[in-house]
């Protein structure tokens, strides 16, 4: 099974990139940073979860979708919410 993994650079995604390519998962990980944990096997996709376009080329063909993007400064979230 494919699965793609948005923000997969994070803490909570590179565990969960891991854990299924532990158990057979064909895994690609989607990005605005390529991931410091990346593994043999996973795919690296370097882009930004706003770009629609991207992300619809991204899923394709993928069966499951995890979605961990997030801002990781808060003040920066605040300060623009949208």
């Amino acid at each position: 099974m494919n699965v793609l993994i948005f923000g997969g650079s994070g803490f909570l995604g590179s565990h969960t990139a891991d854990a299924l390519t532990e158990d057979g998962y064909n895994v690609k990980i989607f990005d605005i940073i390529k991931s410091p944990y990346l593994q043999a096997g996973q795919e690296m996709i370097i882009g930004d979860i706003i770009d629609k376009k991207a992300v619809e080329k991204a899923v394709k063909g993928c069966d499951i979708v995890y979605n961990f993007a997030g801002m990781t400064n808060i003040e920066e979230a605040h300060a623009k919410p949208l």
